[in-house]
């Protein structure tokens, strides 16, 4: 879903909550008026919900990574029934990921927080429900991040400081004239 589609702007990706779509496990509000109005103006603000794409019900029990095994990668598992998501949301990832016309895309704001667009922002749980380790990076942040390295990506609460959101602007704008040098 696109806000603006104006090709004069510039193509930001931004998780699907943070646009004030309800498509967060609980069904709440969680949109960042913030952000849409500081980027909105100058920006086409192109929204992607993983969980709800991949075909997740709102609300859905919350999920979680899980360290299920030293030494394979966390899993995506549900906090109550543990039912294991991770095979889809990669499948999913895997079909939407060559669906994205990144070269239209010149940066990427996650949220923060979230099992699959969290970046570097998650507690990783043990199979007991105690957390292993910090600083998880969430399932489609990790693949955006890997298959497209040259996309400036953000998560949203860090874009509240002004240092931040000023580099990740340059980033941007460094990103698109690179682009069209390239045309």
């Amino acid at each position: 879903m696109r806000t603006g589609d104006n090709p004069e702007k510039i193509k930001i990706g931004i998780s699907a909550c943070l646009l004030g779509h309800e498509t967060r496990y609980n069904g709440q509000y969680k949109g960042d008026p913030f952000l849409v109005n500081a980027l909105l103006p100058y920006f086409d603000l192109i929204s992607i919900c993983p969980e709800v794409e991949m075909g997740l019900s709102i609300p859905r029990e919350p999920m979680r990574l899980v360290k299920t095994n030293p030494k394979e990668p966390p899993r995506l598992i549900t906090k109550m029934t543990e039912t294991d998501h991770t095979d889809k949301l990669e499948e999913w990832i895997n079909t939407r990921l060559t669906q994205i016309d990144i070269d239209e895309l010149d940066g990427y704001i996650l949220k923060s927080g979230s099992p699959s667009c969290g970046t570097g922002s998650l507690d990783i749980f043990d199979t007991e429900g105690n957390i292993s380790e910090k600083n998880g990076i969430g399932f489609f942040a990790r693949a955006l991040m890997n298959r497209f390295p040259s996309i400036p990506v953000e998560e949203d609460r860090r874009l509240h400081n002004d240092e931040v959101r000023e580099n990740f602007i340059r980033q941007v704008l460094t990103k698109k004239d690179k682009r069209h040098i390239n045309e």
